[in-house]
């Protein structure tokens, strides 16, 4: 995060906020909208847990950075996202979507990209 907070204004971005926080659940777990978990069965049976030294990773933050006055297309966005986790570095197809639905359908790249997606330019060597 450290990075990203001294690269942003480099590139001439300005930090806003923690645009969504990703919580990775395991790939074999089975997404029920009309079930609702308790926060115990949720973190046992459904959250992965990745490596760390003082906590094990099992969230990951996407961070929220402008350049000029962008206008906020939907004030309904969620920060948090539920997905199973893919390979490595990749990232859910809900990033992108609620990506659009915030700011629209301007011109957008995903850097360090593990897969092309239409609208968007895919940056990396996976791609």
């Amino acid at each position: 995060i450290e990075d990203a907070l001294r690269l942003i204004p480099l590139w001439g971005f300005e930090y806003k906020t923690i645009a969504f926080q990703w919580i990775k659940l395991n790939p074999s777990t089975q997404m029920n909208e009309y079930r609702i978990m308790t926060a115990a069965e949720l973190f046992e049976k459904s959250c992965a847990l990745g490596l760390g030294y003082w906590t094990r990773g099992n969230t990951e933050c996407c961070l929220l950075a402008t350049k000029g006055h962008p206008k906020r297309e939907s004030a309904g966005i969620s920060q948090l996202i539920f997905s199973p986790r893919g390979r490595h570095s990749e990232k859910p197809t809900e990033v992108r979507e609620k990506i659009r639905k915030l700011v629209g359908g301007g011109a957008a790249i995903e850097l360090f990209a593990r897969r092309s997606a239409e609208g968007w330019d895919c940056w990396g060597n996976e791609v």
